[in-house]
């Protein structure tokens, strides 16, 4: 059985714990996703491009893109992007 983690990060086996407690366990995958660009609110000012230290970002017709194959889900363009076009 793999390990899980209690929230002060210390490893439990799931059976020392009753299996209808599961909010006493975390994931330790991010659920973070390739954030998505709204092209409606999208304003072209390439703050995100800039923002983006995976350089995952292209502007196509003034409008940002997103490469989910270079997109490491930092959330960098999401936090920059002044029009908040960019949602994760």
């Amino acid at each position: 059985m793999q390990p899980c983690f209690h929230r002060d990060n210390k490893s439990l086996d799931l059976n020392q714990r009753q299996s209808n407690d599961l909010s006493y366990f975390f994931y330790l995958e991010d659920e973070m996703a390739v954030p998505k660009v709204n092209a409606e609110e999208c304003t072209g000012c390439e703050e995100c491009v800039e923002a983006c230290p995976a350089e995952a970002i292209t502007m196509e017709n003034g409008i940002a893109v997103i490469s989910a194959d270079e997109c490491t889900e930092c959330g960098a363009c999401v936090d920059e992007c002044p029009a908040e076009a960019i949602s994760e």
